[in-house]
Parts: C-alpha cells; sequence; structure tokens
C-alpha cells in the first residue's frame, strides 16, 4: 500500500494519495501566495517580475493541477491576490479591468498567467485525456466509473445533441440531475470548468471531444488550445469597454514588435507603467473623466481644442508642445539617418534636404516643391533611382491617416522626380506616439536594412524613443498645470 506522501505515477505524471487532502491544498494556496509577495518585493526590473510572476510562481503549483480540486471559492481568493498585487505594480485603478492584466502581452496585455484559467484548462485537459487513453484498460475504467458516477445520481445517457459527454443538459448548463451534483467528482467538476470556459465536451467518435467554437478539437496539446480560447474570449469583452478597446482593435499594427517593450528590462519601471496607463487612457485628464462619467466634454486647457484626450496632448497640442513633438521626430530621423548612411555606403544618402540643393540642374522645376522637405533621401547617380524616407509620429490610432497624408503630400513631388527620368521609391514610416510600430512600417525598415536582426534592433530603439519623448510630454503637461495651479 502507498502512503499518503509517496508518489506514483499517474499518465505520466507524479502524484501523491494527499492530492485530496485539504490540508495540502491549503498548503499551495499559502505557498503560491509567498511567491508572489516575494516576487513583487523583490528588487528586479518590472518587466522581470510580470515574468517571474509567471514561471516561478506558476511552476510551483501547475504540477499539481492533475489531482488537486480548488473550490471555486479558493480560486477567486487566489486570482483576487494576484490582480491585487499587480494594480500595485503598475499603480493602476481598482475599475481597471482584470482582462487587460491576464491578456498575453501580443496582445496588447501586461501578460500575467491568471491562475483559475490555468487551472481550468489543465484539468479539462487532464480529464478528458484519461477518458481517451490510449490504454483500451485504462480508458474503460475511467468510463465505467464515469457511467457509474452518473448512475448512483439517476442520470441517464441520452442521444440529444446537446449533452454533456453523452448525459442530457439543461437550460442552465448543468447536468439534468435531481441531486445537482453536490458530489465532489472529476465528472462534475469537468462540467463546472467547461461552463467555465465556455465550452462543451461531448462523445464524436467514440471519444470524449471539446468542442471549441463549434468545432471538435481532439489535439494532442489540447491544454494550449483551451488556454488560447481564454485568451480570445477576455480579448473580445476588453474590445466591448470604452477606454481600453481602442487599441486592443488596431489591425494594422506589427504586434510582435510593439509589445517587446514589455521584455526590455533596461527600460525603466517609471516609463513601462506611463506606457500602460497611457495605451488603457487611464492618465488622469479632464477627458479621461469624461469617458468614465459622460458629462460635458472639456476642451483643452491649453490650446481650446474641443477635447484633451491621450491623442491631442501627445501629437496635436503645437501650442504648447510643438517644440516637443519637432525633437522628437528629429531624434527618430537622424538615428535612422546614420544607420542607413552606414549601410548604403556607396550611395549618396542626404538628411533632411531640399531637393532642389540636391539636383541643382532642376531647381527651377524643383523649387516650385521646396516647402516639401523629406527626412532622408537616398540617391543611386548610376542606376537613377531615388528612395524618399519620410518620418512620421502619430497616436496609434490614426497610423492609417498619418501614413495617407504623408503619401498624398509627397506624390508630386514623387511624380516630378520620375519626369526627369529617376525611379522614385516613397517610404512613409509611422512610428506610434506609445511606441507601436505599423506593420507597413516594419517591412520598410526590413526592406532598406537587408538584415532581420539590424531592421529589429532599429525598430526597438525607435519605439523606446517614442515612449521616453511621449513621457516626457506628459510630465511638462502635469507641470504646466501645477503652476498654473
Amino acid at each position: 500500500m502507498l502512503t499518503r506522501t509517496e508518489p506514483y505515477k499517474y499518465l505520466g505524471k507524479s502524484v501523491t494519495l494527499n492530492g485530496e487532502d485539504p490540508e495540502q491544498i491549503t498548503g499551495i494556496i499559502t505557498t503560491y501566495k509567498e511567491l508572489v509577495e516575494q516576487v513583487c518585493s523583490c528588487q528586479l526590473p518590472l518587466s522581470l517580475k510580470v515574468c517571474a510572476l509567471n514561471n516561478m510562481a506558476l511552476a510551483k503549483v501547475i504540477h499539481f493541477f492533475c489531482n488537486t480540486r480548488f473550490e471555486e471559492k479558493q480560486l477567486v481568493e487566489i486570482d483576487t491576490y494576484l490582480t491585487n498585487k499587480v494594480r500595485n505594480l503598475f499603480s493602476l485603478y481598482k475599475s481597471t479591468t482584470r482582462d487587460v492584466i491576464f491578456l498575453p502581452r501580443t496582445s496588447g496585455g501586461i501578460g500575467v498567467k491568471l491562475f483559475s484559467a490555468v487551472y481550468y484548462c489543465t484539468r479539462v485537459a487532464f480529464i478528458v485525456k484519461m477518458l481517451n487513453h490510449n490504454e483500451d484498460s485504462f480508458r474503460n475504467i475511467s468510463r465505467k466509473s464515469l457511467l457509474l458516477d452518473m448512475k448512483k445520481r439517476g442520470v441517464n445517457p441520452s442521444v440529444n445533441i446537446n449533452n454533456f459527454l453523452g448525459f442530457s443538459v439543461n437550460g442552465r448548463g448543468f447536468v439534468e440531475s435531481s441531486t445537482y451534483f453536490g458530489c465532489k467528482t472529476n465528472w462534475i467538476e469537468l462540467n463546472r470548468y467547461c461552463r467555465k470556459l465556455d465550452i462543451l465536451v461531448q462523445w464524436v467518435d467514440d471519444k470524449a471531444t471539446v468542442i471549441i467554437d463549434g468545432e471538435p478539437c481532439n489535439a494532442i496539446n489540447l491544454n494550449k488550445a483551451l488556454y488560447n480560447h481564454h485568451v480570445k474570449s477576455a480579448k473580445l469583452h476588453v474590445e466591448e469597454l470604452t477606454l481600453q478597446g481602442a487599441y486592443m482593435q488596431l489591425q494594422n499594427i506589427d504586434e510582435k514588435i510593439s509589445h517587446t517593450i514589455h521584455y526590455n528590462w533596461k527600460l525603466n519601471d517609471q516609463l513601462l507603467i506611463f506606457l500602460v496607463k497611457a495605451r488603457l487612457n487611464i492618465l488622469p485628464t479632464n477627458f479621461t473623466l469624461y469617458i468614465w462619467n459622460r458629462e460635458n466634454n472639456p476642451r483643452c486647457e491649453f490650446c481650446n481644442h474641443s477635447t484633451e484626450s491621450m491623442a491631442h496632448l501627445l501629437n496635436g497640442c503645437q501650442l504648447m508642445f510643438g517644440n516637443f513633438y519637432n525633437k522628437r521626430h528629429n531624434r527618430i530621423a537622424n538615428y535612422l539617418y546614420e544607420k542607413l548612411r552606414t549601410i548604403y555606403k556607396h550611395l549618396t544618402t542626404y538628411n533632411n534636404k531640399l531637393m532642389e540643393t540636391i539636383f541643382p540642374e532642376h531647381r527651377d522645376i524643383l523649387l516650385t516643391y521646396a516647402f516639401r522637405k523629406p527626412d532622408i533621401v537616398i540617391v543611386d547617380p548610376i542606376r537613377k533611382s531615388i528612395d524618399i524616407i519620410e518620418v512620421t509620429i502619430c497616436y496609434d490610432l490614426y497610423f492609417d491617416l498619418a501614413q495617407n497624408t504623408k503619401i498624398e503630400k509627397y506624390d508630386p513631388l514623387k511624380n516630378v522626380l520620375m519626369q526627369l527620368g529617376y525611379a522614385v521609391n516613397l517610404y512613409v514610416l509611422c512610428f506610434g506616439s506609445l511606441g507601436t510600430i505599423m506593420k507597413d512600417c516594419s517591412h520598410i525598415v526590413r526592406k532598406l536594412c537587408k538584415n532581420k536582426d539590424k531592421a529589429k534592433e532599429i525598430l526597438k530603439w525607435c519605439s523606446i524613443s517614442n515612449i521616453i519623448g511621449a513621457n516626457y510630454i506628459w510630465r511638462n503637461r502635469v507641470k504646466r498645470l501645477l503652476v498654473e495651479g
């Protein structure tokens, strides 16, 4: 006979009889909280703390999930504890949606894994694997256990399409039973987990199969498929929110580049907190209060613009911050020029030059377009080709508008140069003021650099530079209000 603490192999997992011991479950919760507290109170950068919350604290308890049942109130307790700790790390309001905290970084969230979500997905995948085990004897024992469990509760098998593992389901999503399944068993827990994940488990081809978005899923990596489904549901919920939804619904951003800011451990915590708050539109402004309370829409306190949104503050309030915008733009344009000049050593590269100074022989024709001043011009006199590179910085929601405006501005100049016999390529690089990178921008930089790693390094630098500039503008805005107040 095994002792309660002696480990044994179960479906490839090392478990003990203590898995059903309430004292062990209490110990797991205590250990998890202690680890979370240690991570949050250590001296690591904020980005590393978020990684540690997933890779350290969660790893300590996940191996218990296969034979340990947490009660609902215990899962709520852990989730609430973790949520409050992350909110304190980022100084977020309590009214901020939890979904943003637990969404992956590539979806615009902070990227902390929700304890209950990992638990539900792991348990569902484990029990379904148990029912569909490769060994007939083991699978038959599991299914007989299920049938006996249902029979003891007076539940008869059903051929109805709306079923849970072959048993009829009522309108509330519970299996039809007079006792409401008060007993703790794998099968009743499975029913509850499926309701939480908004999925269905049915018998398909004599196998327990998970139905995700109407499609049966019996893949080997079921746990990952369930978690992706959970993330998708959370993202859809965030997109419906007034504040956070605008950023989550952007379709033209390069997610892998835009959100690497969370992985940049050299970025100080102050900038990272500013970035998260600004992206979620929860920095304190009168416009933010208007969105929450829906009262009179306040005007900008500096230029009397109709709104004081983050987009206006970071990109549109020319009266007070125009010089800051120009410095931020020129810093990125100069950096790109220096990088491209080292790449195109055999070609002539110009920075912030008027076209008539580059082509003096066509001065009279180009004087008409002298006010158009491209940021970077690369000329190949042998092939008679010209690359015009224009940098623009805009708020994340206005990528398409900023790009189209620049294209319309330089199209006449492009047409004139083409009439003079030059092959002209016009590249518009749109960088978000909060570090977001447009997909087209990523492709252009990679094409110009002819090296993927170098392009990634350049894009990352530009992303961080924009955040530093945006944070500088915000701090000056706050100082001006304090002085005037």
